[in-house]
């Protein structure tokens, strides 16, 4: 009878298990499919960006990221704040681990400069969008790596350089204590019982209070094993497309076969397993310490093997991220493939993709371009929507636009600069040091440089920024650039004639109303919409006309009276 109840218990259990994995199986299934090439406005909340920017951030520090990323160029913050990258991200990021949000963010911030590597990320990218079925086999597995609660996976790993070890002797001290206490039970059991109780209370709480204190290093090593674990499943799925990295995942694996082993130790009960083994393992642990006594030994072997966990890291981030990208890139129409040729950009149809309702507009820049027009028109969004659409080139392959070709660039603006009175920084000065980082970096060697700014130097007087902002823009469209400049400055139309080709966005006037269309004209602006604004806001007329004879009377004399 006690044989039947085993068996059946032993028959619900797996029942179960089976069940919990199909229904986790089809919950990942519909999680895939309900995002997949939609156009939703983000699927993970803001809180993602806490850690998904840790590895993008260790890119001046750790050569190890800088080696996997390649050739490209570093998105500084003064433009990832102009451009929004934080909001193109959490456009972006459907991936099913923070392996992959992680990379993704990386891929966001840093450009490539080099086709060959571009092409084997949008190689990958392309063959998840035509395979649902291997989409899936491999989402599930990524899946399996998840999201850790208060970390990224880069921070979790970079976290075991800087544990201490604990040391053995005081441990191993305790333990032996303890198997002769339960040894002494079998000899003496009253003596015994007496000894052992303040023992495993002992144990108790040095165990507690050591597992506390290593919990960034066991959380650590957790994120290795669960790697380690992804990259051996990515492997055996035998999927064409993964076949080039299926080797290193096997070296890797072959690398780390100890730590797999001590894993099992060390590990269990850091994860979410929560069966009887599990609970039985960590008492174990918990009166015999097995798990600080090997601890040590695991942080000395990962301290001459960390180059292979963080490009374990960037493979197994970047296949997430290539599906997440692609699923992205379907969200798109039109979008094109960039084509990387010649000096000159040239765009069909480019329009800004975060916009629920884009104007697309075509061009083709062979020299600087100055942009006019009134406030509103839509400078500040064309500019933008030129920045992102080159990081989206060179990041993930693809551009919100029929047509884009352009060459390799160098991606910084100036566009919302901000002062610093903390650091005694006028905006003045700011706006200054952002314009100085753009010159400097045109005179650098290399691929050019895309400059988008908006409103040059418009923290001093007029003449004085006219002046300024003429010669900045004259000196800096003889370096390795292309500049799209925005400003409200007419005079610069007439200055740099020559120099810079003139654009401009206009209004029309329907019913008293200003409208605006966000479609780019050729030459400079001519309207004026400030002083129409003043009448449609309920200033009184007498305000309005005042201020229209003054404007008229400066164009005619150039003074001010």
């Amino acid at each position: 009878m006690l044989l039947l109840i085993i068996s059946l218990m032993a028959v619900l259990f797996t029942v179960a298990v089976i069940r919990g994995r199909h229904e986790r199986k089809r919950n990942i299934e519909k999680r895939m499919k309900s995002s997949w090439g939609t156009k939703v406005p983000q699927l993970f909340s803001d809180d993602i960006l806490l850690h998904a920017k840790d590895l993008s951030d260790a890119f001046q520090t750790d050569n190890s990221v800088a080696a996997e990323c390649g050739n490209c160029c570093e998105i500084d913050r003064t433009t990832a704040e102009d451009l929004d990258l934080d909001s193109l991200f959490l456009r972006a990021v459907r991936t099913a681990s923070s392996a992959g949000a992680e990379v993704l963010y990386l891929w966001l911030t840093h450009p490539l400069l080099e086709a060959e590597k571009l092409k084997e990320r949008t190689g990958l990218e392309d063959y998840f969008a035509g395979n649902g079925k291997d989409r899936l086999r491999v989402y599930e597995v990524l899946s399996n790596i998840g999201f850790l609660k208060n970390n990224s996976f880069y921070g979790a790993v970079s976290c075991l350089d800087r544990q201490e070890k604990i040391g053995y002797t005081s441990y191993l001290f305790l333990s032996i204590l303890t198997a002769a206490c339960l040894i002494l039970l079998f000899i003496a059991p009253a003596p015994a019982i007496c000894a052992l109780i303040p023992v495993l209370f002992f144990d108790f709480r040095i165990h507690l209070r050591m597992k506390d204190r290593i919990g960034a290093g066991l959380e650590g090593l957790h994120a290795v094993r669960m790697l380690l674990d992804a990259a051996e499943k990515l492997a055996g799925l035998e999927i064409s497309a993964l076949s080039k990295y299926s080797d290193v995942f096997l070296d890797v694996r072959r690398e780390f076969s100890w730590f797999r082993r001590s894993f099992f130790i060390v590990g269990s009960g850091s994860s979410v397993n929560t069966g009887i083994g599990d609970a039985i393992l960590e008492y174990v642990k918990m009166f015999f310490h097995i798990d600080l006594l090997c601890y040590d030994r695991m942080l000395a072997g990962f301290a001459g093997h960390r180059d292979s966990i963080v490009r374990l890291l960037m493979l197994t981030g970047g296949i997430d991220a290539a599906i997440s990208a692609a699923s992205f890139m379907e969200s798109f129409t039109p979008r094109c493939e960039p084509e990387f040729a010649g000096q000159e950009l040239s765009f069909e149809n480019l329009y800004h993709p975060l916009l629920d309702s884009p104007v697309p507009n075509s061009l083709t820049a062979v020299r600087g371009i100055l942009i006019t027009g009134s406030n509103a028109s839509g400078k500040s969004t064309f500019l933008k929507s030129i920045g992102i659409a080159a990081i989206l080139a060179q990041s993930l392959g693809f551009a919100p636009a029929v047509s884009y070709k352009a060459p390799f660039y160098r991606i910084m603006t100036s566009m919302a600069v901000k002062d610093n009175l903390s650091a005694g920084e006028s905006y003045f000065t700011a706006e200054l040091n952002s314009l100085r980082r753009i010159c400097d970096a045109s005179v650098i060697s290399g691929p050019p440089v895309l400059a988008l700014t908006d409103e040059v130097l418009r923290g001093t007087n007029t003449v004085e920024r006219i002046a300024a902002s003429a010669s900045v823009l004259e000196e800096a469209a003889r370096g390795n650039i292309q500049i799209f400049a925005a400003t409200h400055d007419r005079e610069l139309t007439v200055l740099l004639d020559g120099i810079y080709r003139n654009v401009h966005f206009g209004e029309t006037i329907q019913d008293g109303d200003v409208v605006f269309d966000y479609l780019l004209k050729e030459g400079p602006a001519e309207g004026r919409n400030a002083i129409r604004l003043l009448r449609k806001t309920g200033f009184n007329e007498n305000i309005a006309k005042r201020a229209e004879e003054r404007a008229l009377r400066f164009d005619r004399t150039g003074e001010w009276e």
